[in-house]
């Protein structure tokens, strides 16, 4: 991540592409490629979506999106059940003792 400077800069007043200039393409790409038209917001959601379900933590998401609460982020992280089971196999430790009459830890 850049210290200084914008991710895409332009030649602008500003020095970055201004949100006009996004709508203006975002709408010419549309209108040239035939696809259905949609939000271009929903392209940074998608993005934080899919990234939460990557398995990246609510923190790192906050960071990546600019979000000042991690509440905001944790939005996009809805860890699966089989994520959840994942993350505990890769802990080191002794393995857990089983009781060979119930199947259970002790």
């Amino acid at each position: 991540m850049p210290l200084e400077g914008w991710v895409w800069s332009s030649a602008t007043i500003s020095g970055h592409i201004e949100p006009s200039t996004l709508k203006k393409r975002h709408h010419n790409a549309i209108r040239l490629s035939g696809v259905r038209p949609f939000v271009l917001y929903s392209l940074r959601h998608t993005f934080l979506t899919r990234l939460g379900e990557a398995g990246c933590d609510a923190w790192t998401l906050a960071r990546i999106a600019g979000h000042a609460s991690i509440n905001m982020s944790a939005r996009y992280v809805h860890p699966s059940q089989e994520a959840v089971m994942n993350l505990f196999s890769r802990l080191q430790g002794p393995p857990l003792l089983v009781n060979p009459n119930s199947n259970r830890p002790m």
